[in-house]
Parts: C-alpha cells; sequence; structure tokens
C-alpha cells in the first residue's frame, strides 16, 4: 500500500466488546507506524484514535444494483 510501510485489514465485526481488542494487540496496529483499515470500526469507536480517516462505500439502489458512493472523511 504505502512503500515501506506496514498495512493491516483488521475485521471487528464480530468483537463482543472493546476489551477483546486488548486480547489481540490492538494498540500495535492501530497506534503503530503502519496503515490499519478496520471494517466495522464504529463498534471500537473509543478506542480508536483521535485522528483518523473514514471511508466509507455504501450501496445505492436508487442508482443501480452495481453502484457504489464513496465517502472520505477525516476527523
Amino acid at each position: 500500500m504505502i512503500k515501506g510501510k506496514s498495512s493491516f485489514i483488521i475485521d471487528v465485526y464480530r468483537i463482543g466488546d472493546v476489551e477483546e481488542m486488548d486480547e489481540i494487540g490492538y494498540e500495535d496496529y492501530i497506534y503503530g507506524e503502519g496503515v490499519s483499515l478496520i471494517e466495522w470500526a464504529n463498534l471500537i469507536e473509543e478506542i480508536l484514535p483521535e485522528h483518523y480517516t473514514e471511508i466509507k462505500i455504501e450501496k445505492d439502489l436508487e442508482k443501480g444494483f452495481d453502484y457504489r458512493r464513496i465517502t472520505i472523511c477525516e476527523y
């Protein structure tokens, strides 16, 4: 993804509560030197960094079955 940087994809859909993130050592991934892409990040909002980029991909069936709306927001 980014030359010289590690990248991680983290799917937290099945995380029961935020405390489970401690068990997988989330700080090494989220606060480390690499880039972390987190699916279902809204489930762990309380442990996300203060500043992050959200990339939201949504279906828009009014425009067609294969149409996707991509929104990028900085927080």
